[in-house]
Order: C-alpha cells, then structure tokens, then sequence
C-alpha cells in the first residue's frame, strides 16, 4: 500500500512537470512584470501589445531625454509566424522632442531592454531576438539592438529580460508628465 501511496504521489507530481517540458518549459505562466527604471515624479501610464500580439518596437519623442514613448507590435498569425507591425495607441509622454520609431527586424521580438535612467529617461535600447513560429517562443540570444535616445556616459543602466523563452515583451508601463520619468516592461504569453 506505500509503495502504491508513493508512486501516486511521483506520478501527481511528475505529470504537470513532464506536461510542462513537453511544452517547452512554460504554459499559461502568469505576466512577468519588471521594476520601472528612473525618477519617480510623472503620472503613472501602460501600454501594451493587444492579446495575441507582441512587442517588436518603440517610438519615442527624444532630444536631451526621452519626452515620450510608445510601442508597435506584431501578430502571431495562425502558424506561429509574426505579422506586420503596426502602431498601439498614444505616446505616453511630453510633445516637445523629435519623433523616431524603430523596430526589430522581421521574424524578431523584443526579449530584453537596456533602460538608461536617472531621474528622466535618456534611452532605451531594446535587443531583438529571433522568433521561433513552429514553437513559439523566441531563441534567447539577441542578434540585434535598436535604441531610442542617447544616454550620458555617467546615467545608470538597467537591463531586464523576459525570463522564459513563451514570453516576449507585451508592454511597458512607468510615469511621465513633460518626459518619460521612468519606465518598465511587461513580458507574456502572446
């Protein structure tokens, strides 16, 4: 009867784990929010990848600082491929500065993010990592950054990365009012 016992108790807690490797280490995990990165003045803003879509630029208003900052996103088409990017929402943000967009090449997402930030942001440098549609999820190497702003050599450096491969960047979130104050990612399951 105890051995009867013990292997229902291995078998109970063998089968999710096995479930969960089969599935490539992760399913329906729950949003990884990261810290925000900055000052703590502004108003509290997020912005954020509809479901089924996911994080593969930003758009900014810079100058000295990052004035203001939005993303553009992807959708995952029916077989795991990445669809054409488009634009979500506003910036959050000031108007002063000079607008840019960048984003990763196609068949990339945004995986990580270095965030150059005192009490403003001063840039943001998202690196792109290849898009693996027949399993999706991203391979964990970046193969290319794109940066929004230029930061002072003195300013201090953050990076955040998504921590399981099924979940790129959605979104971010932080405060702003005339500029960006601070500001933080949002990895998920698209």
């Amino acid at each position: 009867m105890r051995i009867w016992l013990r292997f229902s108790v291995l078998l109970t807690l063998f089968v999710p784990v096995a479930l969960l490797w089969a599935q490539g280490g992760s399913s329906n995990l729950p949003p990884q929010r990261s810290p925000i990165f900055g000052g703590a003045g502004g108003r509290s803003f997020a912005l954020s990848c509809a479901p089924g879509r996911v994080l593969t630029g930003l758009r900014a208003r810079v100058d000295a600082f990052v004035f203001a900052v939005g993303i553009t996103c992807r959708p995952i088409l029916p077989d795991g491929a990445l669809g054409p990017e488009s634009a979500v929402g506003e910036l959050a943000g000031g108007t002063s500065g000079t607008p840019v967009a960048v984003g990763c090449p196609s068949g990339h997402v945004i995986a990580a993010v270095e965030v150059r930030a005192a009490t403003y942001l001063q840039a943001l440098s998202a690196q792109c990592s290849e898009w693996d549609a027949a399993r999706r999820r991203f391979r964990t190497r970046p193969v290319q950054s794109v940066t929004v702003g230029a930061a002072a050599a003195n300013v201090p450096q953050h990076v955040t990365r998504c921590e399981f491969g099924s979940q790129p960047m959605v979104g971010l979130w932080g405060r702003a009012e005339s500029l960006v104050d601070a500001v933080g990612f949002v990895c998920d399951e698209p």
